[in-house]
């Protein structure tokens, strides 16, 4: 199977199963990998996946110290 964008699946699900929903379960940092598990729950039968990757660098304008995070609130 080749990978599928997430909204894609939702857009399939939402189409398919209007009843589906889905919940975070847990998102940790080991190392330098974040995991993050996941259960979705499609007409009551529930299944959790875990997925795994490196964090993505954030944008300059969020570092602190960057203008956007300096200008007052």
């Amino acid at each position: 199977m080749e990978y599928v964008e997430w909204h894609t699946v939702a857009d399939i699900l939402d189409e398919t199963a209007p009843n589906w929903e889905h919940a975070i379960k847990d998102i940790r940092k080991i190392g330098d990998i974040m995991t993050i598990t996941v259960a979705i729950t499609i007409d009551g039968v529930t299944r959790e996946g875990l997925g795994t990757g490196r964090p993505l660098p954030r944008p300059a304008s969020k570092r602190p110290g960057t203008t956007h995070s300096s200008v007052p609130r």
